[in-house]
């Protein structure tokens, strides 16, 4: 790993973590591993980060969960108390045995395919109301 920090000094023991070496991985990662996705699957965007095998990848390279950076519940090990999902640098949402990640250009827009759903349930609460 690189001695080079941009990562404002962040650290998991005494090894400095560059943030943005993980951000590159990370997105190699959905790029090469979503390419390799059963046919059935090809059409979805992003990967899930059990079922194709990127948590046992991130940890084998990097020697911490993939999750102290995601979604840091605590700080315990002195890593980045900052989320790479806040920050905007992946999408990710929580399915059935994890969570799919993926690029943000790859993200749904907000409310995408609720639009008609909200529609027709406002008109229906709203026909309700005497």
């Amino acid at each position: 790993m690189s001695t080079k920090t941009k990562n404002n000094g962040l650290k998991k023991g005494e090894e400095k973590i560059d943030l943005d070496a993980v951000r590159k991985f990370i997105r190699a990662a959905i790029i090469t591993l979503q390419a390799q996705k059963d046919k059935k699957y090809a059409d979805k965007k992003g990967i899930h980060v059990v079922f194709s095998g990127f948590n046992q990848i991130f940890e084998k390279h990097f020697g911490f969960e993939a999750r102290e950076l995601l979604r840091p519940a605590k700080n315990k090990e002195n890593l980045p108390a900052g989320d790479l999902i806040a920050d905007g640098s992946f999408h990710a949402h929580f399915v059935k045995g994890g969570m799919m990640l993926m690029l943000p250009e790859d993200a749904p827009a907000a409310g995408a395919g609720n639009e008609a759903k909200i529609e027709k349930g406002l008109a229906a609460i709203l026909a309700n109301i005497k």
